[in-house]
């Protein structure tokens, strides 16, 4: 099994254990099963987090995940009195989640959308052609 996808089927993405304590404590317990990020990603997710931090310091996150080979990032923001901090979180969150479709989920690198035999994903050429080459 590839340790930097979660597992095909219904229920929840394995946890994961590299994402920071200052990301994972901005999830709600009941929340928490939805803590997933690929490991090449990670520093988009950290940059994002400091830029919201910014911008609403109480924002909630929801679930963090990857589908259709991009960078899926749910969040609650609360609403300020100025009513245009939930529109900026979600461009910024926008913003990001298209960058990771050019950067490698598995080392960060740059990267393009791939088929993996029915499964989508960004990869660097390096780990494209070793995961055809498993296949």
């Amino acid at each position: 099994m590839r340790e930097n996808r979660p597992q095909k089927g219904f229920g929840a993405p394995p946890k994961n254990k590299d994402l920071p304590e200052q990301i994972l404590k901005r999830f709600d317990a009941q929340d928490l099963p939805y803590a997933y990020c690929p490991v090449g990603w990670l520093n988009l997710v950290i940059e994002l987090d400091a830029k919201l931090n910014e911008l609403a310091p109480h924002y909630k996150i929801r679930q963090i995940k990857e589908k259709f080979a991009g960078l899926r990032y749910y969040v609650d923001v609360p609403l300020y009195r100025d009513g245009t901090t939930r529109t900026q979180a979600h461009d910024l969150i926008t913003k990001y989640e298209e960058m990771s479709y050019r950067i490698c989920d598995i080392c960060g690198d740059e990267g393009k959308e791939v088929s993996l035999t029915g499964w989508m994903a960004t990869r660097c050429e390096a780990h494209d052609t070793k995961e055809k080459a498993e296949n």
